[in-house]
């Protein structure tokens, strides 16, 4: 953790800022994507690709998921007095000024599509949790200005999810502002507490989705809009360990735990998974293993050990 974290920080510092979705193992900022025309890929399923285009995608997201991550740094208590302060309010303020900058930026969106630039609501929220963190950060380090600034720009964030990318007619914040079209990302809406239990919009924004995006089974779809590569068919694991969370948090235990328990049943047998299952046949499909997807299962099964009373 620390390593990755020095890792994180290094790109933060160097780049002053302004990042990229995707680096190298080592940092660099170069990946370039080709296809490997001799391989099959599984089952036929081609084409194989090495490196990853999104490093030159514009996704702001990655701004308040900084944020998040480096925050670490400075809110627990194994790394607290390690960085000096001025350092500090320098990392976290540089990735604020991107934030504030950016707010309304149109982007290419958590699902990195190719084609086209759109202002996405993930892009939004994250906004507005990596501000909201910066304020804690900042608060802890006894920087006001930067701490009143962060709020300023949380705030800000948070008018923009309610007035431009919430959709009173769907009851749930949409995929793209001004749109109605749904995504499994804005589950962490919930996870990330803009939308807490308590609020009724929790509940109709958690069900709008999983009605909208459920395939055979209960599986989750990223989103049903056609992207570069056509409509999506295929479930995408970590939506539905998003949707086990969510479920959960709003005190749906039991609805939780059964669709928890139907995707461990779909694991290849050694307990992994992939990017995506294949609601047709429940086969895994897509990047294998997929480190997020077991991300999400671990976030899940967290979230369903705690006292349910």
């Amino acid at each position: 953790m620390e390593h990755f974290l020095d890792y994180l920080r290094n790109i933060a510092e160097e780049r002053e800022g302004v990042l990229q979705p995707a680096y190298r193992i080592n940092g660099a900022p170069d990946a370039e994507e080709r296809v490997l025309e001799h391989l099959a890929g599984y089952l036929g399923d081609g084409p194989v690709r090495v490196g990853n285009q999104a490093f030159e995608h514009v996704q702001n997201d990655v701004y308040g998921e900084m944020v998040l991550a480096v925050s670490r740094l400075f809110l627990d208590t194994r790394f607290v007095g390690e960085i000096p302060q001025l350092t500090g309010v320098e990392i976290v303020g540089s990735l604020l000024d991107q934030i504030e900058s950016r707010l309304e930026e149109p982007d290419a969106g958590l699902w990195e599509f190719r084609e086209r630039s759109r202002l996405h609501s993930f892009s939004v929220l994250m906004h507005w949790a990596g501000s909201r963190r910066a304020v804690e950060v900042a608060e802890a380090l006894g920087a006001t200005e930067l701490a009143e600034r962060a709020r300023t720009v949380e705030n800000a964030a948070a008018e923009l999810l309610a007035t431009r990318c919430w959709n009173d007619d769907v009851g749930a914040l949409t995929q793209v502002a001004g749109e109605s079209q749904l995504d499994a990302a804005l589950l962490l809406a919930v996870h990330l507490g803009y939308l807490p239990p308590e609020d009724p919009r929790a509940t109709t924004h958690v069900d709008a989705i999983r009605d909208a995006l459920s395939v055979d089974g209960g599986l989750l779809r990223r989103y049903s809009s056609p992207d570069d590569f056509g409509t999506p068919a295929a479930a995408f694991t970590v939506c539905t360990f998003w949707l086990v969370e969510a479920l959960a948090i709003l005190g749906r235990t039991d609805e939780a735990k059964e669709l928890f328990d139907y995707l461990l049943s779909l694991h290849n047998g050694l307990g992994l998974y992939s990017e995506d299952i294949l609601p047709d046949t429940l086969e895994q499909s897509g990047n294998f293993p997929q480190t997020y997807s077991h991300v999400g299962l671990i976030n899940a099964a967290f979230r369903l050990s705690r006292r349910w009373d």
